[in-house]
């Protein structure tokens, strides 16, 4: 079978770290993978994707695009597309949110068209007005898909809520997690000085609203007023970083509370802390806490993100659970994720058999 993924970059970030690591997984690996790219900007190093997998370059459009209604823009885009010229059994816009991913999974010839769901629309759209005018616009979009894949539960009844799409054409798939990359990236040496008689927290993620890095900061001091005697780490930049500095200051915290910046490879990072903290205000899965569990971190979140990762228990108060954390011991093996990435596979698979032959597995 012949695919064709659509993404922006492979630029830092969860979309592209989840799509490259389905693409390592086994379930492409019998099929030829297409994969287009509107921009060179990449981060990560895309000589590790498998044989099967071929990276091509498409123009991207114009912000211009990004704020007329969808048909419209498809109608201009038309002329200025790059040429494709072979035919596909499925497209999917992997992004998500972009216009020309979009685009292009509906221009190219292809039998069957998805897009994948990788947030919370109807709770960002609270936090973000661009976005929501951004949703506005695009909302016909959908209706050129044959399937859509919301990447958990609480994804995929956001966008039901929003856009009314049949629930038989929602399926729920979480992301992939690649469990040997991250063991094998875990190990390598980083230079981070952390007190190994301390509890060590970290936040991992960018440093904007919607993942609430700030309140993070806050139930971190509402544990250390407790008594917690404990060090929180941020891994990521965005554009609360210098609001979060300023506080940390304004609170004297600087000796407990350290922004380590964004880095290619967060595992070694992740990998020497005792716990994770996800304080978001909303997601679309939340991939880090499978990878930090995965290595054997305590996980603390609160009980909202529960429904973007089934199988996982938030808490009711997240400053009393940091106060109540203790040390990790150094020499515990790695969680084993097989079921969680068995019945990824599975999932995956299944949406395969429906593009190549129109039809599920029973």
């Amino acid at each position: 079978m012949k695919v064709a993924i659509f993404q922006t970059n492979l630029k830092i970030g969860g979309i592209q770290r989840s799509l490259l690591s389905m693409l390592k997984s086994e379930v492409f690996n019998s099929h030829s993978v297409d994969l287009f790219l509107t921009t060179k900007e990449q981060d990560f190093c895309i000589s590790d994707l498998p044989n099967n997998v071929t990276v091509r370059e498409i123009r991207d459009f114009p912000r211009f695009y990004k704020a007329v209604p969808f048909t419209f823009a498809y109608r201009l885009a038309v002329e200025k597309a790059s040429r494709i010229e072979s035919t596909y059994d499925l497209a999917i816009d992997f992004d998500g949110y972009s216009f020309a991913t979009a685009f292009y999974s509906i221009f190219v010839k292809a039998n069957k068209r998805v897009i994948w769901i990788h947030s919370d629309y109807y709770e960002r759209m609270k936090y973000d007005k661009k976005f929501a005018l951004m949703l506005y616009m695009f909302k016909n979009k959908y209706r050129f898909f044959d399937r859509f894949v919301a990447v958990s539960k609480g994804a995929a009844f956001s966008a039901f809520r929003l856009f009314g799409l049949d629930q038989n054409r929602i399926s729920v798939i979480p992301n992939w997690i690649a469990v040997n990359d991250i063991k094998r990236k875990s190990q390598i040496t980083v230079e981070l000085e952390i007190p190994s008689d301390k509890v060590n927290i970290i936040c991992v993620g960018r440093l904007d609203r919607a993942k609430n890095p700030i309140g993070a900061v806050k139930d971190f001091e509402k544990a250390i007023l407790m008594g917690a005697d404990s060090r929180l780490y941020f891994l990521g930049k965005g554009s609360q970083s210098k609001a979060i500095e300023k506080y940390i200051k304004s609170k004297g915290l600087e000796n407990r509370v350290k922004l380590l910046g964004e880095v290619k490879n967060p595992y070694p990072y992740i990998a020497r802390m005792d716990a994770l903290l996800l304080d978001s205000l909303y997601e679309g899965q939340g991939v880090v806490l499978r990878e930090a569990q995965f290595l054997g971190l305590n996980l603390v979140f609160p009980k909202r993100l529960e429904k973007y990762n089934e199988g996982l228990k938030g808490v009711e108060d997240v400053p009393r659970a940091l106060y109540g954390l203790k040390k990790r011991a150094r020499n515990q093996d790695f969680e084993s994720l097989d079921k969680y990435n068995r019945d990824v596979y599975r999932l995956l698979k299944k949406m395969l058999i429906w593009a190549e032959y129109g039809r599920t597995e029973q």
